[in-house]
């Protein structure tokens, strides 16, 4: 390899188990990094696999479920808080 291409080449620490840990691809969302140990990550690539879906997408769809109930919550306290103002207000 040439002194050119070396200083072009992205460097991934050691400890990285990735080589796409600089450049990800992306599908149209931002790339994100996440901490998980070896053992847990591998054993999820297996759950996943078993479920006939990836990381990502079990990843993703986790994550928006989540997002939705909160928000869920928060428009349902948003709306209780509505009505308890209204009820203060009619005294």
């Amino acid at each position: 390899m040439t002194a050119e291409i070396r200083r072009r080449t992205p460097e991934v620490p050691i400890y990285c188990t990735v080589s796409y840990a600089v450049f990800m691809t992306t599908k149209g969302t931002p790339g994100r990094v996440v901490r998980i140990d070896d053992e847990t990550w591998t054993a999820y690539g297996e759950l996943c696999a078993a479920e006939g879906t990836s990381r990502a997408d079990d990843l993703r769809r986790h994550a928006h479920a989540r997002v939705e109930a909160w928000r869920k919550k928060q428009a349902t306290q948003a709306a209780i808080q509505r009505r308890l103002d209204k009820l203060d207000s009619d005294d």
